[in-house]
């Protein structure tokens, strides 16, 4: 029995695919990195340090949030401070403007002092006085 020759597509089409296999094999044994194990005496070491610095950032985040919490208080406080002081400044020129006209004075002549609250006549400016010829 005379045995018949392998077409010759097919033969190219298998040594194609074991080219490719073999290579795919090869790079995939270049690609993977080597991996060296951390000596047994550095393990618990080693661990222990990146657990408590895992302890540290986590200690630092939290304490980046109450700051910015007690950020944003002091913020809306502030900002409920002002708008009162603004409120009590127009108050206050409110009675002032009261008392002026109360008193029956000009604020353009006179001043209030408001600590000892007593009107005091304001300095007049004199013009100065022509030089002498």
């Amino acid at each position: 029995m005379k045995m018949k020759r392998p077409d010759l597509t097919f033969v190219v089409v298998v040594l194609t695919l074991c080219a490719a296999v073999g290579y795919a094999a090869f790079a995939h044994a270049q690609d993977a990195p080597v991996k060296i194990p951390v000596p047994a005496a550095d393990k618990d070491n080693l661990r222990a340090l990146i657990h408590k610095q895992d302890k540290i950032e986590k200690q630092v985040a939290e304490l980046n949030a109450q700051f910015m919490k007690l950020q944003q208080q002091a913020i809306a406080q502030m900002q409920g401070l002002q708008a009162d002081q603004e409120k009590q400044k127009k108050a206050i020129d409110a009675a002032e403007t009261q008392a002026f006209a109360a008193a029956k004075l000009d604020p353009a002549k006179y001043t209030l002092d408001e600590d000892a609250m007593e009107f005091t006549p304001k300095p007049e400016l004199k013009a100065p006085a022509e030089p002498k010829k």
